[in-house]
């Protein structure tokens, strides 16, 4: 039996840090930030997030499949 989206998984959070995805680069140079504010859809799901650049402090909006979960804050 598949498992792929049967199981729940946990919603993304403010203060939560993360990588942000990007193609063009190796998975070990992707940037790492925080997230700065979160946007759900109406099924309650964070469709969308801000991240906040640790070196230049840039601020960013993605996808929330575009960023990886690292750990919480």
């Amino acid at each position: 039996m598949r498992h792929k989206w049967k199981q729940e998984c946990r919603n993304l959070t403010e203060g939560d840090i993360v990588l942000m995805r990007d193609v063009s680069l190796h998975r070990n140079d992707w940037p790492i930030g925080v997230i700065e504010q979160t946007y759900a859809s109406s099924d309650g799901r964070v469709r969308e997030v801000q991240v906040r650049l640790g070196k230049n402090r840039k601020l960013f909006t993605r996808p929330a499949n575009e960023v990886v979960f690292v750990m919480c804050k």
